[in-house]
């Protein structure tokens, strides 16, 4: 049995307060990165798919 002081989950939240905005500034920088990728690679699709259907000449 595991014992309250060994709880991987009570260790986080003694983290200090300096440390916890840290982490959650870097969490939240990931999250718009990839936000960020998933919006360029949107607008790549939506650029390619619009010219394919403009110019069906150049479409293999």
């Amino acid at each position: 049995m595991i014992k309250p002081e060994d709880e991987p989950a009570l260790e986080q939240k003694s983290a200090p307060p300096t440390e916890r905005k840290k982490r959650a500034l870097m969490g939240r920088g990931v999250i718009m990165a990839l936000a960020f990728y998933a919006a360029i690679a949107f607008g790549l699709y939506l650029f390619v798919s619009i010219y394919m259907a403009s110019n069906p000449t150049n479409a293999n």
